[in-house]
């Protein structure tokens, strides 16, 4: 303590006796370090080359982990949270926009819609052929167009094969709130001659005096609603009219003409949306004369009500129709009934109805074209049938029906005893009828359509006789084949089973030779608005015909061009 106060005097004897007292420990200190180091050390390193495999790489798995606990900040309590109460003020600006100026907008031209369709051709057998339809294309308020065709050719290899057929007709629809009201008018006409084998002397058979004509000119007129009223009623009022008459040179064939009328009124209340109540009301009225020989009247009414349910996978529909002619009245119980047992996939179902049916002249003249004079006639059906339906998706969807009708008054065709070549209907008073039916369809996309359908009929007539005029067995086959939007092509194929005919005074039926022929066309769009088209009918070159001494085409080549402005 001494010397420590006698350092602060400046003494430095002092502080040379204290350096004397440490340096030997210093001096040991120093030496035992240098014993410590040499003991730890490694000893002698070899001076071997060492040879580097690859860099060290640690792995997750060696290392340690260290836990850290985070802990957060201790809130500043200390500070006061301020709040603002600013009162809205409205502030009045004058805004004047700015007048906005194109310097370079393209001019936009409207789109053409391709609603119309121009096509014409040409073919063997100097065969024009000519189509058009017009429409105005979408609109809210209204809709219209006008159809036309004309297709006819001159026989070479058969006298008098020639035919002609031109017709159009216009068409328009108006929608006024929630109503619509349709009309359309048209114009038919039909000429063919009576080329059977039995006048192929055309010496004693001037052309003249073969050719046939006929005219029909129909009115339609529809009145309905287009959406629910706020009473669920729904109502379609509909109005059909046609005048026909037939022309011959012949001199024992009189002139026919023909007036049909057809009022038909429906009215539906829906109710719950699952039940519907309904009433149909039907007048017909068909005149019909020879002129200076016959003039007839015929009237038909029907009243039908009905109901229907629409619930889950059941639908149902019952009522009755209760039919008038020429004051014989009939009751034809109205029922049909379907339900879906697997989805879509099968959808079983059954009905049964019937009632008055007109055969009218413009009818009978279609099915055969060389019928001399002819009357016309009201059919009772009585129609029971039974069957499954179905689709899968929409590619693949059938419908198999079978069934037994009763018909009395069944219009049947056979050639007159004196001059084969010209063909009456005679009705058969009572026949029943067994129908099976099948038909199958397949659709892919835009690309594939095919469509498939047959028909039989088992006829039980009296006296073992044969429908005349009418194949018991048909098939028809359809294939449309797409590829790219650029190639469109058509095969039909139609068959059918030999129709029975009676030759002159026979009181036996003969059958004739069955038919089964194709045809098809092909048609490429060049561009957007043109194509090219290409048909080949009758490639088979069959020419059995449906009726006895009329023999059809044999084969038939047309090409042409179709436009779409």
């Amino acid at each position: 303590m001494k010397c420590k106060s006698d350092l602060k005097k400046g003494d430095h004897a002092c502080l040379f006796k204290q350096a004397l007292t440490f340096l030997p420990l210093m001096a040991f200190g120093l030496l035992l370090f240098c014993f410590s180091n040499h003991s730890y050390s490694q000893g002698n390193i070899s001076m071997e080359q060492v040879d580097i495999v690859k860099a060290y790489q640690p792995l997750l798995a060696d290392a340690e982990k260290i836990v850290f606990n985070a802990e957060p900040v201790i809130a500043d309590t200390s500070k006061t949270e301020l709040t603002y109460d600013v009162k809205p003020h409205l502030v009045s600006v004058p805004f004047v926009p700015a007048e906005i100026r194109a310097v370079s907008l393209p001019v936009q031209e409207a789109e053409t819609l391709q609603n119309n369709l121009l096509k014409a051709g040409f073919g063997m057998q100097l065969t024009p052929l000519l189509e058009l339809n017009l429409h105005n294309g979408h609109s809210d308020k209204f809709s219209y167009g006008a159809n036309f065709h004309h297709l006819s050719s001159n026989g070479s290899k058969i006298d008098y094969q020639d035919f002609s057929h031109t017709g159009g007709d216009l068409f328009g629809t108006a929608y006024v709130g929630g109503s619509s009201l349709s009309a359309s008018a048209g114009y038919d006409h039909r000429k063919n001659y009576y080329y059977a084998d039995t006048l192929s002397d055309t010496i004693n058979n001037p052309k003249k005096t073969l050719k046939r004509t006929y005219n029909y000119l129909p009115v339609e007129l529809t009145f309905q609603n287009t959406r629910n009223a706020k009473e669920n009623l729904n109502y379609r009022f509909n109005f059909k009219y046609h005048h026909f008459d037939g022309m011959a040179d012949a001199s024992f064939l009189l002139p026919e003409k023909e007036d049909y009328f057809n009022f038909n009124l429906l009215l539906e209340k829906e109710i719950k949306k699952i039940h519907t109540a309904n009433l149909s009301f039907a007048f017909e009225n068909m005149q019909n004369k020879l002129v200076g020989l016959l003039d007839t009247s015929q009237t038909a009414v029907a009243i039908t009500p009905y109901y229907g349910l629409q619930w889950k996978n059941l639908h149902l529909k019952a009522g009755i129709n209760i039919g008038i002619f020429d004051k014989e009245a009939g009751f034809f119980p109205i029922v049909h009934a379907e339900y879906k047992l697997i989805g879509e996939y099968l959808i079983p179902y059954i009905g049964w109805e019937g009632g008055w049916q007109p055969a009218t002249m413009q009818y009978l003249t279609i099915v055969n074209p060389y019928l001399g004079n002819t009357l016309t006639s009201y059919s009772k059906i009585n129609d029971g049938y039974a069957g499954f339906k179905g689709s899968y998706g929409n590619s693949i969807s059938y419908n198999i029906k079978g069934g037994i009708r009763t018909q009395t008054n069944l219009p049947m065709y056979i050639p007159e005893e004196q001059n084969p070549a010209y063909y009456k209907v005679t009705y058969y008073y009572n026949v029943n009828i067994i129908n099976v039916h099948a038909e199958v369809a397949f659709r892919q996309s835009e690309r594939i359509n095919l469509m498939l359908s047959g028909e039989t009929n088992s006829y039980d007539m009296d006296f073992d006789d044969q429908p005349l005029g009418i194949p018991k067995s048909t098939l028809m086959a359809s294939l449309n084949y797409n590829i790219q939007n650029k190639i469109f092509t058509q095969v039909d194929f139609f068959a059918n089973s030999g129709a029975y005919t009676k030759l002159g005074t026979d009181s036996i039926s003969t059958q004739l030779k069955g038919r089964a022929d194709a045809n098809i066309s092909v048609s490429y769009d060049y561009k957007r608005n043109i194509a090219f088209w290409l048909s080949l009918n009758n490639i088979f070159g069959a020419n059995n015909s449906r009726w006895y001494n009329y023999p059809t085409y044999g084969f038939q080549a047309m090409a042409g061009v179709k436009l779409k402005f």
